[in-house]
């Protein structure tokens, strides 16, 4: 009978290794996989969340001042208010509150300050300091019939003639202007800001908004700001005004935030100092960190270079040029 042969000792070790091999590219390959799978998830969140934000920031920029009939006739305006915010934010000296008022101002509807972190704007808390806070007061364009308006919003109506009221929708009987066309939109006021908060051992930056309403049952005066997160990962806002110095409708210079707080020569728009444009910057960071990722690049915000300084961070940098729809509108408050 033949003898049954199995396999030698080196050929099980020449078997072995081969196999070793096999595995280890398999892992090598299974684990390139996994990194590109993962950077490209995240490139993915991050392209999407900073385009969400640039394009919501640069819609309220670019139609910041806008009132329904009303938008263009600044010369001839006559401001009707009868509304107020029971705990306004007011931001820097000035006349940036919710609704006009009789100020030595005139009534601003874009505004923005450099954040602290500590009670910025005389009602955010929780600002990232060194970030940039944008306020921004606009009818929101859609119209609204008379008599539909919701009580837990502000309305505008304007008139070709430059009439303006605002009101809160459950308080209107008196502001029926007398003209035969009009235009009822809601009124808004937007602020922009950067918060961070701690989900559990990392660190997330959000972009928030505090917004115009009421309860259904309060009064015209007890309007309120509420603040609501938006989106996720967004680490800086910044924007650099575009001034128009000659009324020519082109901007002559960009101005920082730093170059214009306190400042009525430009907040307060003239014939002389209009903000006709905006250059637009957002940055957005990953939400979770990446033990493979060393962040060592610069970011360019306008008037500032940012360097994570080696963090595990992804981040990818948005811009946009922004062409004022209502540039021009300092309203003068009779």
């Amino acid at each position: 009978m033949k003898k049954n042969q199995g396999f030698t000792l080196v050929e099980l070790l020449i078997g072995a290794v081969l196999s070793l091999i096999v595995f280890g590219g398999a892992i090598s390959l299974f684990i390139a996989s996994d990194e590109v799978t993962d950077s490209t998830i995240q490139n993915g969140e991050l392209q999407e969340t900073g385009t969400y934000a640039l394009n919501l920031l640069t819609k309220d920029i670019m139609m910041h001042g806008y009132l329904g009939l009303a938008t263009g006739e600044a010369s001839t305006m006559q401001i009707h208010n009868n509304a107020a915010v029971s705990q306004d934010c007011t931001g820097e000296p000035g006349n940036n509150g919710t609704f006009p008022n009789a100020s030595e101002f005139n009534f601003r509807t874009i505004f923005m300050i450099t954040a602290t972190g500590v009670d910025d704007y005389g009602c955010i808390p929780d600002a990232k300091a060194y970030s940039t806070i944008l306020q921004i007061k606009r009818g929101l364009g859609e119209s609204v019939a008379e008599g539909e308006e919701e009580n837990t919003r502000y309305y505008i109506k304007s008139t070709p003639a430059g009439d303006v009221y605002f009101y809160a929708g459950n308080d209107q009987a008196s502001l029926m202007p007398d003209a035969e066309r009009v235009s009822v939109m809601e009124y808004q006021n937007y602020i922009y800001y950067v918060r961070e908060e701690s989900q559990g051992d990392i660190t997330v930056p959000i972009l928030a908004r505090y917004q115009l309403e009421k309860d259904a049952t309060a009064a015209a005066s007890g309007g309120q700001l509420v603040s609501y997160d938006l989106v996720e990962g967004i680490e800086y806002i910044n924007a650099l005004m575009g001034v128009d110095s000659d009324n020519d409708g082109v901007a002559n210079f960009y101005l920082p935030v730093s170059n214009m707080n306190d400042s009525r020569e430009y907040w307060d728009e003239s014939e002389q100092m209009t903000i006709v444009s905006a250059k637009l910057f957002v940055l957005a960071r990953s939400i979770e960190p990446d033990h493979r990722v060393e962040n060592n690049l610069s970011y360019d915000l306008g008037d500032r270079i940012y360097t994570p300084n080696g963090d595990k961070y992804r981040r990818m940098l948005f811009t946009n040029t922004v062409y004022i729809a209502n540039k021009g509108l300092g309203w003068e408050i009779e």
